[in-house]
């Protein structure tokens, strides 16, 4: 879990667009056994990212990853906005979809 945390947070020290808007990466689940499944019912990891400036910020466009040699692995959707103060979730499933509602990327991250 170190080491996907380590990448994840490389990514957004990349993204000075992000730091300036105050997005930063809230948590991390590398091992999410039974305390939230998502909307598949399966207890798959996670991230969540967190706006803690005081606007909007749209998201859409960029990535996350867990490897570091393909840093641009998994695009989050266009207009995806996350509000002042709000945050997202977004299921490391390997599942690649989104609805607008969940996202779940193509990759997976573990312990």
């Amino acid at each position: 879990m170190q080491q996907a945390l380590r990448l994840l947070l490389f990514i957004f020290m990349l993204m000075p667009a992000l730091l300036q808007s105050q997005i930063v990466i809230n948590e991390v689940s590398g091992a999410n056994r039974n305390t939230n499944a998502d909307d598949y019912g399966q207890f798959e990891d996670w991230l969540e990212l967190y706006n803690a400036g005081g606007a909007a910020v749209n998201i859409g466009g960029y990535f996350l990853s867990d490897n570091p040699a393909n840093p641009l692995k998994w695009q989050i959707p266009a207009a995806t906005n996350l509000v002042a103060g709000g945050s997202l979730l977004f299921w490391a499933s390997g599942r690649d979809i989104s609805n607008g509602l969940s996202f779940h990327t193509n990759f997976k991250i573990t312990q």
